[in-house]
């Protein structure tokens, strides 16, 4: 699974965490916007763990209905 860990600088004992799955937008991971938001967390001290969903992102997939695969 392809993702980003965000941590903040200073992390003290236990951390709230999110785990935080990509919309609609295809670059998934990579989309300025949903960037954005993880930073935000970050900076109020959340650990942000950002999954690309199967179809997004690095796990872009597509059919190949010559040989019937997915590539």
């Amino acid at each position: 699974m392809t993702g980003l860990l965000y941590v903040p600088e200073r992390v003290r004992g236990e951390t709230p965490g999110v785990l935080f799955v990509y919309g609609h937008a295809r670059p998934a991971k990579a989309y300025p916007l949903y960037q954005k938001v993880c930073i935000d967390l970050v900076r109020n001290d959340f650990v942000v763990l950002a999954i690309d969903p199967i179809g997004q992102g690095e796990r872009l997939q597509y059919w190949n209905p010559r040989r019937e695969i997915i590539r």
